[in-house]
């Protein structure tokens, strides 16, 4: 038999105007004494209302902004291969093709597209292969916004791996540690 563990904080008295008005007191177990005031054990997290937002809408149009995303100060840059980095004009290009076979790819298996929560909203983690069709180099990140999903960032691919395994297994056909 297995046992909650619980992620337990106390109001931090002491705290500043610009500070947390929590302070983390540890992992505990839902047995353990310093819960006995709670009137029920707080319930699991959940990230979505209904079952269908987990699964990419293909119906919906893609709208990456590369404009954002390929802005020349941006750390976002950072995160593409390193050779690719130095010519925007050819990195665009890529992207637009990698575009291309992405949607391709969704549309014969909604598993390509993998859920991550990040700042109280469901997005999508979807691969963009710039080299070889097989191989992802790094994630486009969208989310839902009316009829479109809209891209705004992009991750490595260890930073993808990290965000989704906290909302569920992740696929292993293209994001694999």
């Amino acid at each position: 038999m297995t046992s909650k563990l619980l992620v337990f904080f106390e109001e931090n008295t002491l705290a500043k105007h610009d500070e947390s008005p929590w302070t983390l007191v540890g992992f505990l177990k839902e047995s353990d004494k310093r819960t006995s005031y709670l009137n029920a054990n707080p319930e699991l997290a959940s990230y979505f209302a209904r079952t269908s937002e987990m699964v990419y809408d293909v119906e919906k149009r893609l709208n990456p902004d590369w404009d954002h995303i390929l802005q020349p100060d941006s750390s976002t840059l950072e995160r593409f291969p390193e050779k690719y980095r130095r010519d925007p004009a050819l990195l665009r290009t890529l992207l637009d093709g990698a575009l291309k076979g992405l949607e391709r790819r969704i549309r014969r298996n909604y598993k390509t597209a993998i859920p991550q929560f990040h700042r109280s909203r469901l997005q999508w983690l979807l691969p963009l292969c710039l080299e070889t069709p097989a191989k992802a180099d790094v994630a486009l990140v969208v989310h839902p916004r009316g009829t479109m999903y809209v891209g705004e960032t992009v991750l490595t691919l260890d930073q993808a791996y990290n965000n989704a395994r906290l909302v569920a297994r992740p696929d292993t056909e293209w994001l694999n540690p």
